[in-house]
């Protein structure tokens, strides 16, 4: 089976309020994690269909400063 996508929605309970802080200030995070789906979440909207499930190990590997204002 071959699936695509480019759209992820991570609910977040230990660390919620840094990582929200470090997102408005600027800061970007790769993160991989092993998900099981389980669950058919939406309907098919004619372009996609949303899934949820458990997350399992999950890994910040790489962090992107928010970029410098030039004067």
């Amino acid at each position: 089976m071959h699936i695509h996508s480019d759209f992820a929605i991570l609910d977040v309970k230990d660390g919620r309020h840094e990582l929200a802080k470090r997102i408005r200030a600027g800061e970007k995070f790769t993160v991989t994690f092993d998900l099981t789906l389980d669950t058919v979440h939406s309907k098919d909207d004619g372009v996609s269909i949303e899934f949820s499930g458990s997350v399992g190990r999950l890994s910040i590997y790489s962090v992107t400063a928010p970029a410098k204002e030039i004067a």
